[in-house]
């Protein structure tokens, strides 16, 4: 089952011949190129001009708009957006910071920030034809060409381009046009021109220049002046010339007749004054001619033309079309940026990128039969050995720019040589060839010239009827073999001729061997397919699994470091490494996506000669450097020909050499010096859908935007050049006074914050790169405003109104207060002067009465009458005492209980004592002190009346939030459960529940009374 399900994971990988490649260059190779078109935001396929800003923003002009390029995304213009016309055909940015375009449709420079209406261009008047070059000489003055005119930009009228004379020698035969200008650092003009090439002196001569032999002036096309002070000149070939000094004569200067050089040779370049060469092809046509001109930082001069790419550099020509992996031939622009990429426009596929990360691809076209190919090693005199996927066995050595087939003669048995991935088919330290197949292990003899292979048969065979996946060669000289039958792991012991087998017995699993690698001290390590190493010396085995680090899944690739290190690939957990691999107990450090990794999935590994890993996966190859952590990332976009990397090898020169699904890549490593993070530039705000005013060409810092209370989302758009190759950009971004903060917001250029609250909100924006370094901020000021409700002029009027409303309440109240006090104090003395003054002279007339009369009868009645006239002159007079307002305390509770108890127990002969706290200033309702004095004054004539108590003690105290009253009598007590026929118990219990008094009655027969009431007290008491 292993052997079938490994067939069905790996079919597409088995390897049919072996390609030769030598490490020196080819030339067949393929640039590394990725190309920018429409769909990308390009503003059209059609280039024609491109320029880089000093923020390091690229300019591309197309014949549909203006496009700009900070390394991801595009940000383009075109008729909509002011320009006179959509054809954009120069581009200058001036030492004043303005960038100044030349339209089908006369010249306009960039707006700092739109205008009414939305245009972000202000036209220059004077012109309004086709613009088709712009330079700035010396002094600042800006020069414009259109059709055969040449045109000075005037500030002192107005600002206006003013046309200048020239009186060049126009031919009746030619059209009139200056196509390009070149400023020069002697404060002269050099024109090239329909009729011819011309230097415009500062004095203001034009001064034609030619070369000896010309018959006729050459149309000129394109213009350069290289770092050498040497004119490079683009007509029907390329004239490169070290000018003369300003000349001090003001007649045409004819040059000496050119060193001719056919194209694609490498020249010895000027160096003095008047000497010249050519570069030219035999074919006269006028599509041969090179359109544009750029110089790199290395001092390679890139020329753009119909028929493809020269790059003429320090030590060799290069040419380069659609063979070596250009989208077109026909090319109209070029520039070499800052960091030595090269972007080439076409004139109907869009924009290249050349990458200048080194790396150079291999394909069919290049003489592979097959481009997927499953490792690459080392041939006998150290050359790179590839090995690929075709339909028949073969392999290929090189010859001259192309490759040379040569069969395999393995027998007529089926197999497929190159089975698995890897650690395959390699030359041994003797130099002869193993190849592995699911038939077995088949050895070739050494041979001094690979082109005999095919004429030579194997000498020997080894495990037949064995699947071999893996093989690897120690220091002894033996052989590690991996397979899927009954051999999971051997090792052919070279010194004996014998075949060992390893398996559970010796500490294993009985699993395929699928990577290895040996330590410093000849320890050989084993990957297996199911996951897990093995470490093996002096024939035992160490096993090493999860548990102890190793990363899960099946191991794909093992290596060892200059510094003795073991990395380990896997296929689940990404990649680990063992400082010390001789330990006793080996110790881990991983590194996975977290950690900058494009895929955990490593399938194959290498280091170059500064020490730094190269680790290949399904999403390319990840470059880490082990003693800083930083990762940088290549993948087809910047030169790798497939982002499936299954092998990898150093050669002896140092280049690294990769495996891929769709060919072999070589990669010329370097002490890379990285550039500093970029700086963020702010070019879009955007509130609730509005956009705002920002700087077209981006700044970094927007002042403070004041904003409405109800603004809930903020977007801000921003860019950051970024145009190194395998760069990985993340942004970050902090709201608030503080940089302490930051948070990740990923790749993207742009933020939203929803549901900012009110108040000032300085929010900053920065780049930071795989290593941690961390670019400029740009920052954003917000103010946004407070709600009505929250303002302060608000607030302090809700809190006036609040204290008015108050104030008028509490008047409100005062003043029913007092018409209440002043209706109880009335009320009161009705009830004393009318209705008690009334009654007691009701009582005493019944009196009078009965004592007149003779009929007991009557004199009964009249008692009776009497009697209850006196009660109701006491009630009147409690009901006065209650409503008086005046009595609304405490301490006049406790005096009218004093004097009323005093009287009542003095009638039946007893003793009543008053215990009080001080009880000034303890208010108490009216209601509530009716209650509590009728309450207490039914107790005190029960304990007296039914109880027949001799000593009554009414105790009073205050508490925090309450008054605590307690009555207690000596009398003959009684049982507060029993029935019975009176209402006063039940009047009472009614009267504090009323208070919301808790009343508590202890009593038993014999032993007296105790009545506890526990009153609450209002808050400001």
């Amino acid at each position: 089952m292993g052997a079938v399900l490994a067939k069905r994971l790996n079919a597409a990988f088995w390897i049919l011949m072996t390609v030769v490649m030598p490490s020196r260059h080819l030339g067949a190779e393929r640039l590394a190129v990725h190309t920018y078109t429409v769909a990308e935001g390009l503003a059209g396929d059609q280039v024609t001009v491109i320029v880089q800003d000093r923020q390091g923003f690229l300019w591309i002009g197309t014949r549909t708009g203006l496009s700009r390029f900070d390394g991801v995304g595009f940000r383009s213009f075109d008729t909509r957006d002011g320009l006179p016309d959509a054809g954009v055909f120069a581009i200058l940015e001036s030492s004043g910071g303005d960038l100044w375009i030349g339209t089908g449709e006369g010249l306009v420079r960039m707006r700092n920030e739109r205008a009414t209406g939305g245009s972000a261009f202000e036209p220059v008047a004077g012109l309004a034809d086709a613009v088709v070059a712009l330079a700035e000489d010396r002094e600042g003055r800006l020069w414009a060409s259109s059709a055969g005119s040449l045109y000075l930009l005037d500030p002192t009228a107005g600002g206006i381009l003013v046309e200048v004379e020239t009186d060049l020698p126009w031919l009746p035969d030619r059209g009139r046009a200056i196509a390009v200008l070149a400023a020069d650092n002697e404060g002269g003009l050099w024109l090239g021109s329909s009729v011819g090439l011309f230097r415009r002196l500062p004095d203001g001569t034009v001064v034609p220049h030619k070369f000896d032999g010309d018959d006729r002036p050459q149309r000129i096309y394109a213009l350069l002046l290289d770092a050498a002070d040497r004119v490079w000149v683009t007509g029907r070939a390329v004239t490169v010339f070290k000018p003369e000094p300003t000349p001090g004569s003001r007649t045409p200067v004819t040059l000496p007749r050119p060193r001719r050089y056919p194209f694609g040779a490498h020249p010895a370049l000027p160096t003095d004054s008047g000497v010249a060469i050519r570069l030219e092809t035999d074919d006269e046509s006028t599509n041969n001619v090179v359109f544009d001109l750029d110089q790199g930082p290395d001092g390679a001069v890139w020329m753009a033309s119909h028929w493809g790419l020269s790059i003429v550099g320090v030590d060799r020509t290069t040419t380069h079309g659609r063979r070596t992996g250009l989208v077109s031939n026909h090319l109209s622009a070029v520039l070499v940026d800052e960091t030595g990429n090269a972007w080439i426009g076409t004139d109907a596929h869009g924009l290249m990128r050349i990458n200048s990360t080194g790396f150079t691809s291999y394909t069919e076209d290049d003489g592979l039969i097959d481009r997927r190919v499953a490792s690459v090693t080392l041939g006998p005199s150290g050359e790179v050995v590839a090995v690929t996927l075709p339909p028949e066995g073969t392999i290929h050595i090189p010859d001259g720019e192309r490759f040379l087939p040569l069969g395999i003669p393995l027998p007529d048995l089926g197999p497929l040589p190159g089975w698995g991935l890897n650690q395959v088919t390699f030359f041994d330290h003797d130099g002869k060839l193993w190849v592995p197949t699911p038939r077995g292990l088949f050895r070739f003899p050494r041979l001094e010239d690979l082109r005999d292979l095919p004429r030579r048969r194997h000498e020997r065979r080894f495990l037949p009827d064995d699947e071999i996946y893996r093989i690897f060669e120690d220091s002894r000289g033996d052989l590690w073999i991996g397979g899927f039958d009954e051999t999971r792991l051997a090792r052919w012991e070279r010194a004996t001729d014998t075949i060992h087998h390893y398996g559970p017995e010796h500490g294993i699993p009985f699993q395929a061997g699928t990577a290895f690698a040996e330590d410093a001290s000849g320890a050989v390590w084993i990957g297996f397919y199911t996951g897990g190493l093995a470490r093996w010396l002096d024939g035992g085995f160490e096993f090493f699994d999860q548990d102890d680090g190793v990363p899960r899944g099946m191991v794909n690739c093992l290596l060892r470091d200059h510094r003795g290190r073991i990395w380990v690939g896997a296929h689940t957990d990404g990649l680990a490494v063992v400082d010390e691999p001789t330990a006793a107990v080996p110790g881990w450090r991983r590194f996975t996506v977290s950690d900058g990794l494009a895929s955990d999935g490593i399938f194959s590994l290498a280091e170059d000669g500064y020490g730094r890993i190269y680790a290949g996966s399904l999403k390319g190859v990840d470059r880490l450097d082990p003693d800083t952590g930083r990762v940088e990332h290549f993948d087809t976009s910047t030169g790798l020909v497939n982002n499936l990397v299954v092998g990898a090898v150093t050669s002896p020169g140092g280049d690294l050499w990769f495996a891929t699904a769709g060919g072999v890549n070589r990669y010329l490593p370097s002490d890379d010096v990285h550039p500093d993070p970029p700086a963020v530039f702010i070019d879009r705000v955007t509130i609730d859908g509005a956009d705002l005013t920002v700087p077209l060409r981006g700044v970094e810092s927007v002042p403070r935007i004041a904003l409405p209370s109800r603004t809930e989302i903020v977007e801000i758009g921003f860019a950051a050049v970024d145009l190194t190759p395998g760069s990985h950009l993340d942004f970050e971004i902090s709201v608030g006074p503080g940089r302490d903060t930051w948070s990740p917001v990923g790749t993207k250029r742009f933020v939203r914050l929803a549901g900012l609250a009110p108040g000032h909100h300085n929010i900053a924006l920065r780049a930071r790169l795989p290593n941690g370094a961390v670019g400029p901020a740009a920052f954003v000021d917000l103010g946004i405003a407070a709600p009505l409700w929250r303002r302060w002029w608000f607030l302090a009027a809700i809190v006036a109104i609040i204290a008015v409303a108050g104030w008028l309440i509490q008047r409100l109240r005062i003043q029913r207060l007092k018409a209440l006090h002043r209706v109880r104090s009335r009320i009161a003395a009705d009830l004393h002067d009318e209705m008690g003054l009334s009654l007691a002279r009701v009582a005493i007339l019944a009196d009078v009465a009965g004592r007149t009369t003779e009929n007991p009868t009557t004199a009964g009645t009249l008692e009776e009458i009497g009697g209850t006239a006196r009660d109701l002159v006491d009630a009147a007079s409690d009901m006065a005492w209650a409503l008086d307002p005046r009595h609304d305390t405490v301490a006049a509770l406790a005096a009218r209980l004093r004097r009323t108890a005093g009287e009542v127990a003095e009638g039946f002969n007893a003793a009543f004592e008053l215990r009080a706290d001080p009880l000034d200033g303890v208010a108490m309702a009216s209601e509530t002190r009716r209650h509590l004095f009728l309450v207490l004054k039914e107790a005190i004539r029960n304990a007296c009346r039914h109880g027949r108590s001799s000593r009554i003690i009414l105790s009073i105290r205050r508490r925090p939030s309450s008054l605590a009253i307690t009555l207690q009598d000596d009398g003959v007590g009684f049982d507060p459960d029993a029935q019975s026929d009176g209402q006063g118990l039940a009047s009472m219990k009614r009267r504090a529940i009323e208070m919301g008094a808790e009343l508590n009655i202890d009593s038993t027969p014999g032993r007296g009374s105790t009545i506890h009431l526990e009153i609450p007290l209002p808050a400001r008491a």
